[in-house]
């Protein structure tokens, strides 16, 4: 079998490996942040018809994490839809950096 095998290899004809080598360039766009300060709210207030909480007031800084945790039905979702701009507040002001990007998913 290994002749036959080595007498299959010799008629095969052989490639030549291409001369030039093309190497590929890639370029991933980075904008540098110019901000500590990511996302800055002041005095938020969310609800629908009344304040569902007291006015909020919080900062998210660059590579910080942040948690929201309470009891059902006191307004988490409300609050974030508020901040993503989803809902309207009531009062109060939600401020980005030049370069933040807000990225949603709606599920219905």
């Amino acid at each position: 079998m290994a002749k036959s095998r080595e007498k299959q290899l010799a008629r095969m004809t052989k490639l030549t490996p291409p001369g030039n080598r093309a190497q590929a360039h890639l370029v991933f766009p980075y904008q540098e942040v110019q901000s500590q300060i990511l996302v800055d709210v002041n005095d938020l207030v969310v609800g629908y018809d009344q304040p569902l909480l007291a006015p909020i007031n919080f900062t998210v800084a660059k590579d910080e994490v942040i948690a929201l945790e309470g009891f059902n039905g006191i307004g988490k979702t409300t609050l974030l839809r508020t901040i993503l701009g989803e809902l309207k507040a009531i009062s109060g002001s939600v401020e980005y950096a030049d370069n933040v990007k807000l990225l949603t998913s709606s599920r219905n």
